[in-house]
């Protein structure tokens, strides 16, 4: 009787300890094995959404992809190509998350398409099933076939529960165009947590990924990337891919683990895709053409903002003239036939919705004179000269912008609280 006792009051504590350190700030946490709300993806929806109410107008140009990439800063980009842009990428974002926005985008928008940006992550090209959180978002799980949207979803430890972590810790700051301003990599940061901290936790995250050699890429998640490509065609985009880049002790520490087949592979399947279809590679895999300073990164694989700023202008340097072609050639947009299409979708149907479509100056201040109307509807103008070549003849005159100041004016949107 007193060793059942004493086992029943172990196994008490047990679950107190487990308890008190799953709540404790910087732990973490993982995910539920049922689809959970996540905060960022929920906060991207809304502000998407509403994107046309805020700035007057549809957004021009998306920006698509994982945490990687959530601090690629919009107004960079309008003062570079004067295109209205929205950042879409999510935490832990994968290949599916991005398809799910580009459709939601579609259907949002279907007047005029956005030209898209999409950082690609070699590592997400393994990944099978469906984040539980893309799932638990209504809007975005409309977007998947009705087939994948219970499979399961199989991330690496760490990088499946980053999301996890971050609510726990902090929740993120965003501005209205999508861009994070601030979130858990600010806090560590301001704890004391150092780079060199960072890039060792993703040495061992990544290593657990490449340990066995690397297995290929998954059947599913190759499926959508020709999806995102194909539906971008379709509505007139050409997209533009970027591998993005690591930390450089990183980058050297997984190019001895089996990271260059990965790296081949993938480069292999985009230039097969691009022989299918209308797409721009830029690969900044090596870093040779971002600044290297080690200490312009959070971690391994999360740039900050100063260092984002370098990795978005040399984007501009090699693919600024496809993303401004993209958006003067592209035509009013017809709704895609789409089998996937959910009953809430009817309200993006044109001539659906009631409100008039504003035709309003944004509310950013204009740093580059305006477009000619012809250069926004496509065709040629009246000199005869195609679309594309003004396009890459104005991003020629175009000094592309450093460090770009948000208006004191805009408020930040706070953060949703999870359900």
């Amino acid at each position: 009787m007193a060793r059942g006792r004493r086992g029943i009051i172990g196994l008490a504590l047990g679950v107190a300890v487990a308890s008190a350190l799953a709540i404790m700030p910087g732990m973490v946490r993982p995910p539920a094995a049922s689809a959970a709300p996540e905060v960022t993806r929920r906060a991207k929806v809304d502000l998407l959404v509403s994107f046309e109410k805020r700035f007057g107008g549809s957004p021009e140009l998306l920006i698509l992809g994982s945490s990687r990439a959530m601090r690629a800063d919009p107004a960079q980009l309008r003062s570079a190509l004067h295109l209205r842009t929205f950042n879409a990428a999510v935490s832990s974002g994968t290949v599916p998350d991005a398809y799910a926005f580009l459709r939601l985008a579609q259907r949002r928008y279907p007047e005029r398409a956005p030209a898209v940006l999409w950082f690609l992550d070699v590592e997400s090209m393994r990944l099978t099933g469906h984040h539980p959180y893309l799932l638990s978002v209504k809007r975005l799980a409309a977007g998947l076939p009705p087939s994948a949207r219970r499979r399961p979803v199989s991330l690496p430890k760490g990088l499946a529960a980053g999301a996890a972590r971050g609510v726990a810790v902090v929740r993120p700051r965003w501005h209205r165009d999508g861009l994070l301003v601030s979130w858990w990599h600010d806090r560590q940061r301001a704890q004391g947590r150092t780079t060199a901290a960072g890039v060792r936790y993703h040495q061992r995250q990544l290593a657990e990924i490449y340990r066995g050699g690397w297995s290929g890429m998954s059947g599913s998640t190759k499926w959508y990337a020709t999806q995102i490509v194909r539906r971008a065609n379709e509505m007139g985009v050409a997209p533009v891919v970027v591998l993005t880049p690591y930390h450089p002790q990183l980058r050297s520490f997984i190019a001895r683990r089996g990271w260059q087949k990965a790296h081949r592979d993938v480069r292999r399947f985009l230039a097969d895709l691009g022989a299918r279809f209308e797409l721009k590679v830029v690969d900044l895999t090596g870093g040779a053409a971002v600044d290297g300073r080690t200490q312009s990164w959070y971690d391994g694989v999360h740039p900050r903002a100063g260092q984002m700023r370098r990795i978005v202008a040399a984007v501009l340097r090699r693919a600024g003239d496809d993303l401004m072609a993209a958006a003067a050639t592209l035509p009013p947009a017809t709704p895609l036939a789409d089998p996937f299409r959910s009953p809430d979708d009817a309200a993006a149907t044109p001539g659906s919705d009631p409100r008039e479509r504003s035709e309003a100056a944004p509310p950013w201040p204009r740093l580059l004179p305006a477009l000619p109307p012809a250069s926004l509807s496509g065709g040629r103008s009246s000199t005869g000269a195609p679309a594309a070549a003004r396009g890459r003849e104005r991003l020629a005159s175009i000094r592309i912008a450093g460090p770009t100041a948000l208006p004191s004016t805009w408020p930040l949107v706070p953060a949703l609280d999870l359900l």
